[in-house]
């Protein structure tokens, strides 16, 4: 990120740490949305685009983590919903649903983040 330093601020290691805490805790959200029936923060698209903007670099920053955090967790998403769509089980349905709603917006998020930000070769294959 260029206009970090990275030797005084420590950003290599506490920025997969944030990026993690972030991703988890919008994944996790949905279950609390669903059981509390609270606001979604997935409907207040302007505020869902200032936090993917933000979000983003700090993501890439150590993106050899994030990348595969993110894969993980969307593998594990979409077989749970082919297990609840095969079991037609409606409540982990609509989970699952929002659990990939959010992973697909992570992922656009920094996989566009890569046009603010310098990157290695390395991290094309990621994308990939």
């Amino acid at each position: 990120v260029p206009y970090v330093s990275v030797g005084e601020h420590m950003i290599e290691t506490l920025a997969p740490e944030i990026a993690k805490a972030y991703i988890q805790s919008r994944v996790d959200s949905v279950a609390t949305v669903l059981r509390d029936l609270t606001e979604d923060p997935l409907e207040d698209v302007e505020a869902l685009t200032q936090q993917l903007t933000l979000i983003a670099p700090v993501a890439r920053c150590d993106y050899e983590k994030t990348a595969p955090l993110l894969m993980s967790l969307f593998d594990t998403a979409a077989q749970h919903y082919q297990t609840a769509l095969q079991s037609n089980m409606a409540n982990d349905i609509e989970l699952q649903e929002g659990r990939l709603t959010w992973l697909v917006h992570l992922i656009h998020a920094t996989l566009c983040g890569r046009i603010s930000i310098s990157h290695l070769e390395e991290w094309d294959s990621i994308d990939a």
